[in-house]
């Protein structure tokens, strides 16, 4: 560790950022560290090394007055005058990087463009790679902290946001977004009063109908009439924060009709949500039709994604993607690594615009 450090302080005061990658890349190291991570701050350098397990955030600067503030960690003398701070992946030193890099700190899900969703951890780099080459936003679940790091040694700055989970109550959900995400996934709360608006109605939606009978109706009061309230205690689209409808908690796929009532009473509230959650069949043709349904829906209303997991999208499903228009499309990638996404991708037809 120490070699390298002196290696990287040689180098600062001659070597533009690029430069000083390529110059370390070439050395020889017995430290592992990824060429991508070092990034220039002043007369500083900041980046990632270690190997997995330890994974460390090192700081190099050509003297004490030059360490960038913030960062907490053991420090070291190097020749000259130089000094390396060994930072641990802590929530100070994450916070350290978002002031000093702000393309770590993570946005809200835009409202048009391409997204794609998959969680931190094993595979991750390479699943943000197929991300990025794909040129979708990404969707990050996992610890707001540790997802920092992870696009600081990554030098992914295009923006991507962080989703916290699922929030069952207002507090729940606050608790997320304090915590850094930048997205939480409300889940259905029960409610009633509104069976009258729906009993009976037929609601044309492009070229289809949806019909509520009674029963249909009151379904849909008892397992999703308090989620618009819920949702409009939370700020609906005045907050910087992102807010996701999770109706995938159930055994049965997601109903056309529960789709329509939520985003009906979202917007009776003037509350926006970026994306919708459903579940899906595992039959081929059932998630056709069901797909075909759901984006009628959301194409009527606008302003939010349905998400696909990628894992049930099989062979001869790329015909029904083909039907939809990028704004309205969020995938899931799961456990699919990134060359899968990057074959789905391509083969559904998304990437024409």
């Amino acid at each position: 560790m120490l070699t390298l450090a002196r290696n990287i302080h040689a180098l600062l005061d001659k070597s533009a950022e690029e430069e000083l990658r390529t110059l370390l890349a070439g050395a020889e190291h017995s430290f592992p560290f990824d060429p991508v991570s070092v990034h220039k701050l002043g007369r500083s350098a900041v980046l990632i090394a270690g190997s997995p397990g330890d994974r460390r955030l090192l700081v190099v600067a050509d003297c004490g007055k030059r360490l960038p503030d913030g960062f907490e960690g053991e420090r070291f003398a190097l020749d000259d005058g130089g000094v390396l701070l060994c930072c641990g992946f802590s929530a100070a030193n994450a916070a350290a990087l978002r002031r000093h890099f702000p393309w770590c700190t993570p946005k809200v899900v835009p409202k048009t463009g391409r997204t794609a969703g998959f969680a931190f951890g094993a595979g991750a780099r390479g699943r943000l790679e197929a991300v990025r080459e794909a040129g979708c936003f990404p969707v990050i679940s996992g610890w707001p902290d540790e997802v920092v790091f992870f696009l600081f040694a990554s030098d992914f700055r295009d923006g991507y946001a962080v989703n916290g989970g699922c929030a069952s109550t207002p507090a729940e959900a606050e608790r997320l977004f304090r915590s850094g995400a930048t997205l939480a996934l409300l889940r259905p709360c029960g409610g009633g009063g509104m069976e009258a608006d729906y009993a009976g109605k037929r609601f044309v939606i492009g070229s289809g109908v949806e019909v509520f009978d009674g029963d249909t109706a009151a379904r849909c009061c008892v397992s999703c009439g308090g989620l618009a309230d819920f949702a409009a205690k939370l700020g609906g689209g005045e907050r910087r924060c992102s807010l996701g409808i999770a109706l995938d908690g159930e055994e049965k796929p997601t109903r056309p009709e529960e789709h329509l009532f939520v985003v009906r009473e979202m917007r009776k509230r003037n509350v926006d949500f970026a994306i919708l959650f459903p579940r899906w069949p595992e039959e081929s043709a059932a998630f056709g039709e069901l797909l075909r349904r759901h984006a009628a829906i959301a194409r009527t209303f606008g302003g939010y994604r349905i998400s696909i997991p990628l894992d049930r999208i099989a062979d001869g499903m790329h015909g029904a993607l083909r039907q939809l228009e990028d704004g309205i499309v969020h995938l899931e990638l799961g456990e699919a690594s990134g060359t899968d996404f990057t074959n789905h991708f391509h083969g559904s037809g998304l990437k024409e615009t």
